[in-house]
Protein backbone atom coordinates (compact mmCIF):
# COMPACT_ATOMS: atom_id res chain seq x y z
CA UNK A 1 0.00 0.00 0.00
CA UNK A 2 2.54 2.58 0.90
CA UNK A 3 4.88 1.37 -2.31
CA UNK A 4 1.48 2.63 -4.52
CA UNK A 5 0.66 5.44 -2.57
CA UNK A 6 4.24 6.85 -2.85
CA UNK A 7 3.66 6.49 -6.88
CA UNK A 8 0.76 8.07 -7.16
CA UNK A 9 1.91 11.53 -5.24
CA UNK A 10 4.92 11.42 -7.59
CA UNK A 11 2.56 10.59 -10.70
CA UNK A 12 0.37 13.45 -9.23
CA UNK A 13 3.44 15.99 -9.00
CA UNK A 14 4.43 15.57 -11.96
CA UNK A 15 1.19 16.11 -13.88
CA UNK A 16 1.18 18.93 -11.74
CA UNK A 17 4.15 20.18 -13.14
CA UNK A 18 3.18 19.23 -16.98
CA UNK A 19 -0.41 21.14 -15.88
CA UNK A 20 1.52 24.46 -14.89
CA UNK A 21 3.60 24.70 -18.11
CA UNK A 22 0.85 23.53 -20.61
CA UNK A 23 -1.60 26.46 -18.75
CA UNK A 24 -1.68 28.46 -21.95
CA UNK A 25 -3.30 25.34 -23.69
CA UNK A 26 -5.59 23.89 -20.88
CA UNK A 27 -9.49 24.30 -20.49
CA UNK A 28 -10.12 24.31 -16.69
CA UNK A 29 -13.96 23.56 -17.49
CA UNK A 30 -12.86 20.28 -18.81
CA UNK A 31 -11.82 18.77 -15.68
CA UNK A 32 -15.78 18.74 -14.48
CA UNK A 33 -16.37 16.11 -17.42
CA UNK A 34 -16.72 12.70 -16.30
CA UNK A 35 -15.20 11.42 -18.94
CA UNK A 36 -11.99 13.44 -18.36
CA UNK A 37 -12.29 12.18 -14.66
CA UNK A 38 -12.51 8.86 -15.82
CA UNK A 39 -9.24 9.27 -17.90
CA UNK A 40 -7.28 10.58 -14.58
CA UNK A 41 -8.40 7.77 -12.45
CA UNK A 42 -7.42 5.38 -15.49
CA UNK A 43 -3.87 6.79 -15.23
CA UNK A 44 -3.49 6.98 -11.55
CA UNK A 45 -4.27 3.37 -11.21
CA UNK A 46 -1.69 2.45 -13.83
CA UNK A 47 1.00 4.58 -12.10
CA UNK A 48 -0.29 3.14 -8.62
CA UNK A 49 0.03 -0.36 -10.19
CA UNK A 50 3.24 0.01 -11.99
CA UNK A 51 5.26 2.56 -11.21
CA UNK A 52 7.71 3.71 -13.45
CA UNK A 53 6.87 0.64 -16.13
CA UNK A 54 3.02 2.60 -16.53
CA UNK A 55 5.44 5.43 -18.21
CA UNK A 56 4.12 7.97 -15.92
CA UNK A 57 5.57 11.15 -17.59
CA UNK A 58 3.91 9.90 -20.99
CA UNK A 59 0.78 9.67 -18.82
CA UNK A 60 1.10 13.08 -18.06
CA UNK A 61 1.25 14.45 -21.57
CA UNK A 62 -1.89 12.79 -22.63
CA UNK A 63 -3.93 13.72 -19.93
CA UNK A 64 -2.89 17.72 -20.59
CA UNK A 65 -3.59 17.32 -24.12
CA UNK A 66 -7.02 15.90 -22.87
CA UNK A 67 -7.46 18.99 -21.42
CA UNK A 68 -6.00 20.98 -24.57
CA UNK A 69 -8.65 23.83 -25.30
CA UNK A 70 -8.06 22.57 -28.95
CA UNK A 71 -9.53 19.38 -28.83
CA UNK A 72 -12.83 17.57 -30.19
CA UNK A 73 -15.00 13.95 -29.92
CA UNK A 74 -12.29 11.87 -31.90
CA UNK A 75 -9.54 13.04 -30.44
CA UNK A 76 -11.19 12.93 -26.60
CA UNK A 77 -11.73 9.10 -27.75
CA UNK A 78 -8.33 8.53 -29.23
CA UNK A 79 -6.59 9.96 -25.89
CA UNK A 80 -8.61 7.77 -23.64
CA UNK A 81 -7.40 5.05 -25.51
CA UNK A 82 -4.02 5.94 -25.72
CA UNK A 83 -4.68 6.05 -21.87
CA UNK A 84 -5.13 2.76 -21.78
CA UNK A 85 -2.60 1.42 -24.16
CA UNK A 86 0.47 3.13 -22.84
CA UNK A 87 0.94 0.83 -19.64
CA UNK A 88 1.22 -2.38 -22.55
CA UNK A 89 3.89 -0.55 -24.02
CA UNK A 90 7.70 -0.44 -23.11
CA UNK A 91 9.71 2.07 -23.42
CA UNK A 92 11.61 0.57 -27.01
CA UNK A 93 7.65 -0.30 -27.72
CA UNK A 94 7.44 4.01 -27.69
CA UNK A 95 10.46 4.91 -29.23
CA UNK A 96 9.68 2.66 -32.26
CA UNK A 97 6.15 3.90 -32.67
CA UNK A 98 8.03 7.74 -32.58
CA UNK A 99 10.12 6.33 -35.35
CA UNK A 100 7.73 5.11 -37.82
CA UNK A 101 5.42 8.59 -36.87
CA UNK A 102 8.18 10.76 -38.05
CA UNK A 103 9.80 8.63 -41.01
CA UNK A 104 6.20 7.72 -42.30
CA UNK A 105 4.01 11.04 -41.31
CA UNK A 106 6.30 14.29 -40.35
CA UNK A 107 6.97 16.42 -43.46
CA UNK A 108 7.79 20.37 -42.49
CA UNK A 109 6.50 23.08 -44.36
CA UNK A 110 8.45 26.30 -45.90
CA UNK A 111 11.88 24.54 -45.96
CA UNK A 112 14.73 25.71 -48.14
CA UNK A 113 17.00 23.59 -47.81
CA UNK A 114 17.16 19.92 -46.39
CA UNK A 115 20.04 20.70 -43.72
CA UNK A 116 17.17 22.63 -42.17
CA UNK A 117 15.72 18.93 -41.15
CA UNK A 118 19.18 18.64 -38.44
CA UNK A 119 17.97 21.16 -35.44
CA UNK A 120 14.91 18.22 -35.51
CA UNK A 121 16.61 15.22 -35.74
CA UNK A 122 19.45 16.42 -33.19
CA UNK A 123 16.38 16.78 -30.66
CA UNK A 124 15.40 13.58 -31.01
CA UNK A 125 18.69 11.54 -31.17
CA UNK A 126 18.11 10.10 -27.91
CA UNK A 127 14.66 8.07 -29.59
CA UNK A 128 16.15 6.68 -32.68
CA UNK A 129 19.65 6.05 -31.47
CA UNK A 130 18.22 4.08 -28.92
CA UNK A 131 18.01 0.33 -29.01
CA UNK A 132 15.60 -0.73 -31.52
CA UNK A 133 15.93 -4.38 -31.82
CA UNK A 134 12.62 -6.45 -31.64
CA UNK A 135 11.36 -9.62 -32.21
CA UNK A 136 8.43 -10.51 -34.69
CA UNK A 137 6.40 -11.28 -31.15
CA UNK A 138 6.99 -7.74 -29.58
CA UNK A 139 5.62 -6.20 -33.43
CA UNK A 140 2.55 -8.50 -32.81
CA UNK A 141 2.47 -7.32 -29.63
CA UNK A 142 2.67 -4.21 -30.42
CA UNK A 143 -0.59 -4.35 -33.04
CA UNK A 144 -2.51 -6.69 -30.22
CA UNK A 145 -2.59 -3.50 -27.69
CA UNK A 146 -3.80 -1.16 -31.46
CA UNK A 147 -1.07 1.63 -31.07
CA UNK A 148 -0.16 -0.34 -34.70
CA UNK A 149 -0.46 -3.31 -37.53
CA UNK A 150 2.28 -5.28 -38.46
CA UNK A 151 2.66 -6.50 -42.05
CA UNK A 152 5.98 -8.20 -42.58
CA UNK A 153 5.70 -7.95 -46.54
CA UNK A 154 4.96 -4.73 -46.56
CA UNK A 155 7.75 -2.52 -47.79
CA UNK A 156 8.02 1.61 -47.85
CA UNK A 157 10.72 3.75 -49.49
CA UNK A 158 11.46 6.37 -46.85
CA UNK A 159 13.50 8.63 -49.55
CA UNK A 160 10.59 8.14 -52.00
CA UNK A 161 8.33 9.26 -49.31
CA UNK A 162 10.51 12.41 -48.05
CA UNK A 163 11.00 13.07 -51.50
CA UNK A 164 7.22 13.64 -52.26
CA UNK A 165 7.28 15.61 -49.09
CA UNK A 166 9.59 17.65 -50.13
CA UNK A 167 9.27 18.44 -53.98
CA UNK A 168 9.04 22.37 -53.19
CA UNK A 169 12.68 22.28 -52.99
CA UNK A 170 13.62 21.32 -55.99
CA UNK A 171 15.05 18.21 -56.87
CA UNK A 172 14.35 16.97 -60.40
CA UNK A 173 14.54 13.03 -59.10
CA UNK A 174 14.89 10.39 -56.48
CA UNK A 175 18.17 9.95 -56.84
CA UNK A 176 19.40 13.55 -57.09
CA UNK A 177 17.01 14.21 -53.80
CA UNK A 178 18.71 10.70 -52.00
CA UNK A 179 21.90 11.90 -52.92
CA UNK A 180 21.55 15.30 -51.40
CA UNK A 181 19.56 14.21 -48.65
CA UNK A 182 22.59 11.97 -47.26
CA UNK A 183 24.84 14.25 -47.84
CA UNK A 184 23.37 17.51 -46.40
CA UNK A 185 20.93 15.72 -43.29
CA UNK A 186 23.27 13.32 -42.12
CA UNK A 187 21.91 13.26 -38.44
CA UNK A 188 17.93 12.62 -40.31
CA UNK A 189 19.58 10.35 -42.54
CA UNK A 190 20.81 7.61 -39.21
CA UNK A 191 16.95 7.75 -38.42
CA UNK A 192 16.53 6.94 -41.67
CA UNK A 193 19.15 3.97 -41.89
CA UNK A 194 18.00 2.39 -38.54
CA UNK A 195 14.42 2.40 -39.93
CA UNK A 196 15.32 0.46 -42.76
CA UNK A 197 17.72 -1.67 -40.34
CA UNK A 198 15.09 -3.02 -37.91
CA UNK A 199 12.22 -3.68 -40.62
CA UNK A 200 10.06 -0.70 -39.04
CA UNK A 201 9.21 -0.08 -42.39
CA UNK A 202 6.66 -3.23 -41.91
CA UNK A 203 4.46 -1.03 -38.81
CA UNK A 204 1.60 1.03 -39.69
CA UNK A 205 0.85 3.99 -36.80
CA UNK A 206 -3.31 3.77 -35.79
CA UNK A 207 -4.52 6.84 -34.58
CA UNK A 208 -3.94 6.13 -30.89
CA UNK A 209 -0.01 4.70 -32.30
CA UNK A 210 0.17 8.53 -33.70
CA UNK A 211 -0.95 10.10 -30.13
CA UNK A 212 1.32 7.99 -28.49
CA UNK A 213 4.07 8.86 -30.52
CA UNK A 214 3.55 12.47 -30.14
CA UNK A 215 3.37 13.03 -26.64
CA UNK A 216 7.03 11.30 -26.26
CA UNK A 217 8.23 13.62 -29.02
CA UNK A 218 6.57 16.47 -27.56
CA UNK A 219 8.65 15.89 -24.57
CA UNK A 220 12.23 16.00 -27.12
CA UNK A 221 11.85 18.43 -29.25
CA UNK A 222 11.83 22.67 -28.68
CA UNK A 223 8.38 23.48 -30.52
CA UNK A 224 5.69 21.06 -30.09
CA UNK A 225 3.54 18.87 -32.76
CA UNK A 226 0.08 20.02 -32.62
CA UNK A 227 -2.19 16.83 -32.18
CA UNK A 228 -4.28 17.96 -34.38
CA UNK A 229 -2.69 17.87 -37.50
CA UNK A 230 -2.74 14.62 -37.05
CA UNK A 231 -6.02 13.34 -34.93
CA UNK A 232 -8.67 14.96 -36.46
Amino acid sequence: KAVAEERVRQFAEGLGKQIANAAYKIDVSQFKDPDVQACLNDAVISAARRGQASNPEMLCKLIVERHSNKTDTFKDIVIAESLQIVPKLTEQHINILCIVHVVQSVYFKGLSSLSELELFANDIKPIFQSNLDLSETQKRHMQYTGACTYNSSQVINPYENLFNGYKTIGYKNLDAFTSAFKSEAPIYDEMIKNYGAHYLFNLSLTSVGQAIALARLNTYIRQEFDFNIWIH
